[in-house]
């Protein structure tokens, strides 16, 4: 345990059971439970308090927790994830989350809920989670650990500025689903009145190439090497702007690889990712890895961002191929029907899209401006763990 000696003046050291309660409510048969919400870890997202979506009880089997309105929902599986939520509701929740009650003498709830996100607290969980494909906490674990908490008035005072922050957070993301919405239905109004054609008769599809470990790792070379984790970069929302790892033309002689033409769409092919409805455009040669495909768009029919367009309304889940991976065959994927129209029309189509597009950039970056005030202000009230 650290000296008490360099702690801030009036923060003191806990252990976490003496910060919340595991409330450790178990119901047998949820659909006997008499409650009209359950909240899966899938109803949780990452580095967010607010619960956005739930199921009922009906949904699902086996023993489930009970929650109250207030209590914490915490992630203890896949604590990476980040996962946890603040119930504005009484339900029922998957066993694979704490349920988690704030001690008012020590912590304030609201409070509690703002320095589980904390860096400090969620490394912390992820250290002692035990087990190599699903890493879960146990409680027992849990409650030892010590952690350092302003007195009650700093949290109070501290809870003031997280709120406001979170607020504007909230705001600002039902802004960005409402522009996005509206971008989907103007493309959906502009779609629906072209014909149909086959995307195989516009654009040649390919699969990526296998990289070796000893060609990962590089921050910088000839060519960007994107694999399926690159399509999370904020910066690569529409196209491909960075990636983790470069190639070299000596790398894709070796590999006989060959990389995808600037204006090519790569998305997943195989994986949950394929749901994921994540496209983008190169903008520049690109290698893409083996559980990746490239659309590579014939210039005198299509455009690419047009390309990009009809790909984002693609339903991969359409067309799976079902088994222990899902994947995409590339077969089904070139008689898949698009729409399609003229040069012209597709430059007028994307022209309006680029518009929207630009707008919901500018509302990404106020959003991650936002995310990274209410990152600087976690490390304030994480304190230190011990």
């Amino acid at each position: 345990m650290s000296d008490n000696k360099n702690l801030k003046p009036g923060w003191k050291v806990w252990r976490f059971d003496q910060m919340a309660t595991n409330v450790n409510a178990r119901i047998d048969n949820p659909s006997e439970s008499g409650m009209t919400h359950y909240v899966g870890l899938e109803h949780l997202d990452s580095d967010s308090l607010k619960i956005r979506r739930w199921g009922t009880p009906s949904d699902v089997e086996a023993t489930k927790l009970v929650f109250k309105a207030g209590d914490i929902i915490f992630g203890r599986r896949r604590a990476y994830q980040r996962k946890l939520g603040v119930a504005e509701f009484d339900g029922i929740c998957s066993a694979h989350a704490m349920v988690l009650r704030a001690k008012p003498d020590v912590v304030t709830p609201e409070f509690l809920a703002f320095f589980m996100q904390s860096d400090n607290f969620m490394n912390r969980a992820v250290e002692i989670s035990v087990g190599s494909l699903s890493p879960t906490i146990n409680w027992k674990t849990m409650a030892v650990q010590e952690f350092s908490l302003p007195p009650l008035d700093e949290q109070r005072a501290l809870l003031d500025v997280l709120q406001q922050i979170e607020d504007t957070i909230e705001t600002t993301l039902f802004l960005h689903t409402a522009a996005i919405n509206l971008a989907k239905s103007q493309i959906a109004d502009e779609f629906s009145t072209l014909q149909q054609v086959q995307i195989g008769s516009v654009c040649k599809f390919r699969g990526g190439n296998a990289f070796g470990p000893q060609m990962q790792g590089r921050k910088s070379g000839e060519i960007p090497f994107i694999k399926v984790s690159d399509m999370n970069l904020p910066a690569n929302r529409t196209r491909i702007l960075e990636a983790e790892n470069y190639v070299n033309a000596d790398d894709l002689q070796k590999m006989r690889a060959k990389p995808f033409e600037a204006g090519s769409v790569v998305f997943a092919k195989v994986g949950a990712a394929l749901f994921l409805n994540r496209r983008r455009i190169s903008v520049a040669p690109t290698c893409i890895d083996n559980n990746m495909m490239g659309a590579i768009p014939d210039g005198s029919k299509i455009i690419s961002e047009f390309l990009y367009l009809v790909l984002q309304q693609i339903d991969f889940k359409t067309i799976v191929q079902e088994g222990a991976i899902p994947s995409v065959n590339q077969g089904t994927l070139e008689k898949v029907m698009i729409p399609f129209t003229t040069l012209e029309r597709q430059e007028e189509i994307v022209s309006r899209w680029h518009q929207t597009d630009e707008a919901i950039q500018k509302i990404n970056a106020r959003l991650e401006a936002h995310r990274q005030l209410k990152r600087q202000a976690l490390i304030l009230a994480g304190g230190g763990h011990h």
